[in-house]
């Protein structure tokens, strides 16, 4: 089971992804963590599903983590996940979860 972070740190790093959903969910990163002054809220419904459901539980997790640890910024721990290596699929039923 991976954690929010590392499935953030997986979307983020995948170069084959939307980059739409990859910059909003940068400037949401950065406004949670301070860097940016504002973020327009409306920008999460422009999102595709799955990119929209990763950032819910980015909201979800960071309004948690940041009770429990309230100095440590989101780029800081997302910085602490390695990057992930690139998946080698042996069929198109692998690409697409069921």
């Amino acid at each position: 089971m991976t954690t929010t972070m590392e499935r953030l740190a997986l979307r983020l790093h995948d170069g084959e992804q939307d980059i739409h959903g990859t910059r909003v969910l940068g400037r949401l990163i950065a406004s949670l963590d301070g860097a940016e002054p504002s973020f327009d809220m409306n920008e999460i419904y422009q999102l595709n599903g799955p990119d929209f459901d990763l950032a819910l539980i980015l909201l979800r997790d960071w309004r948690f983590r940041r009770h429990i640890h309230s100095d440590i910024g989101l780029r800081a721990t997302l910085s602490q996940i390695p990057p992930p290596r690139p998946r080698r699929y042996s069929s198109p039923q692998e690409v697409q979860p069921a």
